[in-house]
């Protein structure tokens, strides 16, 4: 009965390696509100990846298990993940994962507490109420560091702006970071294999 109950204590580190400190529905206020992976009022064990490691292996993440070369969940949800999202973006995954082995649990918890702090000022000042989604997917995605240097670029001009105006500045920044990299800041959609 106890693994039941069990939480993580990382949950902004999904299991899989997921960014679920980024997540929109993390940043929510109410009944959809997202507790992180395996996180305090968590609802269950639905997600295999998390049964398998939090619940049976009494770890915060994959990156973590000296088995997770050859796992067939894991290399399922990568290869899903290089074609689709949810809630959020799956892209960053892989390399998330190859970062906890590489550094860490702490490192990435302490590149994942900078970037919740950049979004949660990004809600906090320049959500014109419709940008919350496309603020987790841009401090998700983009370098924090170029993040940073672009807010601080804006910083000026965003002071004398309202909520609006503030939030079309920093879409058309961020975008237009994201282009330079290649990436367009939206979630995939395409099917996975197996839900066609």
């Amino acid at each position: 009965m106890m693994a039941e109950t069990l939480v993580k204590v990382q949950p902004t580190i999904g299991a899989c390696g997921l960014d679920c400190g980024l997540c929109p529905r993390y940043h929510t206020n109410g009944k959809s509100r997202c507790p992180g992976c395996a996180g305090t009022g968590y609802g269950g064990w639905g997600c295999p990846i998390q049964k398998c490691c939090v619940r049976e292996h009494r770890l915060e993440c994959c990156g973590q298990c000296p088995e997770a070369e050859g796992c067939p969940r894991l290399e399922k949800l990568l290869k899903d993940a290089a074609r689709a999202d949810s809630f959020i973006s799956y892209a960053p995954v892989p390399a998330n994962l190859r970062t906890i082995r590489e550094k860490g649990l702490a490192g990435a918890v302490e590149t994942m507490s900078a970037r919740i702090t950049l979004l949660r000022e990004l809600l906090t000042d320049y959500n014109d109420g419709r940008s919350k989604g496309f603020y987790c997917l841009a401090v998700q995605l983009l370098p924090l560091d170029e993040l940073q240097a672009e807010l601080s670029r804006h910083a000026d001009a965003l002071t004398e702006a309202n909520r609006s105006q503030r939030a079309a500045a920093l879409r058309r920044a961020f975008t237009g970071l994201a282009g330079q990299k290649g990436l367009t800041l939206k979630l995939r959609n395409q099917k996975k294999e197996g839900n066609k």
